[in-house]
């Protein structure tokens, strides 16, 4: 058999939905027997985007500072999140090139595409969106700016991981405060969620060693280490709770040695419960004190995957890891003021951790060396027809023209991640009674949509509407068309439902999934219904 039809064989088996047993059997007769037995993770392509790319933006000033184009593409490897829709992601640049610019904090919403040979990943950017907070004035990387104080005015952000909400928006850490804010659609800060005092910088942004400090002269002082600030950022499943990790331990964490060098290995998790405010926290234990966190990513309630890495920042860079963990069994250390350097206190248990993804594993070639030493984004796209899990990596390039953006996009069979679960997605949703067929209640269903919700990539198949009592089920196909219901230029989905009985509840809440398997549940209130 030559090589072109080996390779069409084998193609052909993984797409197979027959029995494991029939496939394995069947590839064994046609090819050899090690090529019948797939990687649990296989690194499948990469994508790029020019250094010197342009957003499109028109800024004030046109070239900032340092002399970097205000309007360049750059820097958004730093984090990366799907949108759950299509093959939409949002992105989001840090600072800028420097801390020392007027460079306008944005974010970037993308169309991310795995060819289907799956060589190739095509990045194409759809839109830009500066960033503005509460006051409405625009949020800057200049850390000279940055008020700790001023929490609800302050204008510095460094942003450093972003997630969509399921809700239309979306969520940043941020390295300076730090803080994890909660922006709408247009990039204007909503809300700002409650971060213990404990994290806080007690200096503001700098280095470490500033001012000729060291661990000896810092008696009591607490908080964030300069520039490691809340660097990933996860949403659980069903969009209830934000989770965030440091990027490095807390200085009263023993994160620094007699001569001021890192020394702590217990990293701060954060969860914080959306709807009480309620937080806890967990340790993350590194592998090496100069190492790092970049990203966290849920992969079911409990369940995360961490990107860490150590702190060299060049091509000789040693250690890029991803590592599954669990927070299941772990101690929730909240009132623990101060965590040792190396060993635990007995009765304290860190999250459970284990290699997923050795970023510079050689069977991975040159593509596993170009983006480890800058990985800092982590997220799952839409999964492959053989149901294999999209996962990939961004690398940030610090907005250096000649280095491209890259991203790594990765294949994980199911089975080595069971507890696998997309997250809802929460749409508005409005459903008017408007009147009978055949005597039975028909419904008008609206999803609205929004520029991080195509509600066009809805599964009309799947709509349900369930509630308290079997007369407000709907168990037919509903009829649907794309609508702009509320003229905002944004597609939305009108649906015709016909229900068994009048419903006699004012509550019910809408079941669906998109057409990339995330789903969607909804509370919704019924209008016109006695």
């Amino acid at each position: 058999m030559t090589g072109k039809r080996r390779r069409k064989a084998l193609d052909r088996w993984r797409r197979s939905p027959a029995t494991l047993p029939r496939r394995t059997w069947l590839c064994a007769a046609l090819l050899p027997l090690s090529a019948c037995f797939p990687r649990e993770i296989e690194l499948i392509g990469t994508g790029s985007v020019p250094g010197s790319a342009s957003d499109g933006l028109t800024l004030v000033p046109a070239v900032l500072e340092d002399g970097t184009p205000h309007d360049r593409l750059g820097g958004f490897g730093s984090g990366i999140a799907y949108t759950g829709v299509g093959t939409k992601y949002v992105a989001t640049p840090d600072r800028g090139p420097s801390g020392k610019t007027s460079y306008a904090n944005r974010y970037y919403l993308f169309d991310i595409v795995i060819d289907k040979g799956g060589a190739r990943v095509d990045v194409r950017l759809i839109a830009a969106k500066t960033l503005s907070n509460e006051s409405g004035q625009p949020f800057v990387g200049t850390e000279s700016v940055f008020d700790p104080a001023a929490s609800a005015s302050n204008r510095a952000l460094d942003p450093e991981a972003i997630r969509i909400s399921g809700r239309g928006t979306f969520f940043l850490s941020d390295e300076y405060g730090p803080f994890i804010s909660e922006f709408d659609a247009e990039g204007k800060e909503l809300r700002r969620l409650s971060v213990p005092a404990k994290f806080a910088s007690a200096s503001g942004p700098g280095k470490k060693g500033d001012d000729g400090q060291n661990p000896r002269t810092l008696e009591g002082v607490t908080g964030r280490q300069p520039k490691c600030g809340m660097e990933g950022l996860a949403v659980s499943p069903d969009g209830g709770k934000v989770v965030a990790i440091m990027q490095s331990p807390l200085f009263q964490d023993n994160a620094l040695d007699e001569h001021n060098e890192s020394s702590g290995l217990h990293n701060r998790i954060l969860e914080i419960d959306l709807a009480s405010n309620q937080t806890r926290e967990f340790v993350y234990q590194l592998d090496a004190k100069k190492n790092g966190v970049n990203e966290i990513v849920a992969i079911g309630d409990e369940q995360f995957l961490v990107l860490e890495r150590d702190s060299e920042g060049s091509s000789t860079t040693a250690f890029a890891k991803i590592f599954k963990i669990d927070i299941a069994r772990a101690t929730d250390v909240s009132g623990i003021e101060r965590l040792p350097a190396r060993k635990l206190g007995p009765g304290v248990r860190a999250v459970d951790k284990r290699l997923f993804i050795d970023l510079r594993d050689r069977r991975f070639g040159p593509f596993g060396a170009a983006c480890p030493a800058k990985a800092e984004g982590l997220t799952f796209g839409p999964d492959f027809r053989d149901g294999r899990h999209l996962l990939l990596v961004s690398c940030d390039n610090d907005f250096n023209a000649s280095t491209d953006t890259q991203i790594m996009a990765f294949a994980v069979m199911p089975h080595a991640l069971p507890s696998f679960q997309r997250q809802t997605l929460i749409p508005a949703v409005e459903i008017t009674l408007e009147g009978e067929e055949h005597g039975r209640p028909t419904l008008r269903v609206s999803l609205l949509g929004s520029p991080l919700f195509d509600a066009a990539e809805v599964d009309a198949r799947s709509i349900g509407l369930d509630g308290a009592a079997p007369s407000l089920r709907s168990d037919r196909a509903p009829d649907c068309t794309p609508q702009d219901v509320n003229g905002d230029r944004v597609t939305d989905l009108v649906c015709k439902m016909i229900l068994e009985n009048k419903a006699d509840l004012a509550r019910a809440v809408l079941t669906a999934q998109t057409l990339t398997g995330n789903p969607i549940r909804a509370s919704v209130t019924l209008r016109g219904v006695r």
